[in-house]
């Protein structure tokens, strides 16, 4: 679909207006809503869309699958959130799993890395990092403890 409204924005179509926003403007408010806590957002939606079509008219080396990165980018830009207790706790939660892994052996952090950020079964990497099974979970139990730690100490400080 985004190939498509793109195809019609640069053919300067008379309909391209209308699938834009067709195509964007539910998205567009609800993450204005969101930033600015309001239920009638649509003609800062509008003109955020307006403003995303204008500079995909100038910029032909914008691709399909960059428009909603686009559009999202100046929803950020033009309505900036305020800090709300959730991104607080995030970044304690941060600050407690650097803390965490810092108390890690680089082969242990290697392993967490490869089963939570990359997805990678424990059977597929163990062997070559010289681990067991059980000692994966023994470092997931002590990562686990020190996060627990981390996060209690970190949201007393802030």
């Amino acid at each position: 679909m985004l190939k498509r409204v793109l195809a019609l924005v640069r053919a300067s179509d008379e309909n391209a207006l209308a699938e834009w926003m067709q195509a964007f403007l539910p998205g567009a408010c609800f993450l204005i809503r969101r930033r600015l806590g309001k239920a009638d957002v649509e003609r800062e939606a509008r003109s955020v869309l307006e403003t995303a079509l204008a500079a995909t008219q100038a910029d032909v080396s914008v691709t399909a699958e960059q428009l909603p990165g686009m559009v999202r980018q100046l929803i950020y830009q033009q309505f900036p959130a305020e800090t709300s207790p959730a991104e607080c706790t995030d970044a304690t939660r941060v600050k407690a799993a650097k803390r965490a892994l810092s108390k890690l052996s680089p082969v242990e952090r290697d392993a967490l890395r490869r089963c939570y950020v990359l997805g990678e079964a424990p059977e597929a990497f163990l062997s070559g990092l010289k681990l067991t099974i059980d000692e994966f979970r023994d470092i997931q139990t002590r990562a686990r403890a020190e996060f627990s730690a981390g996060e209690s100490k970190e949201a007393s400080v802030a």
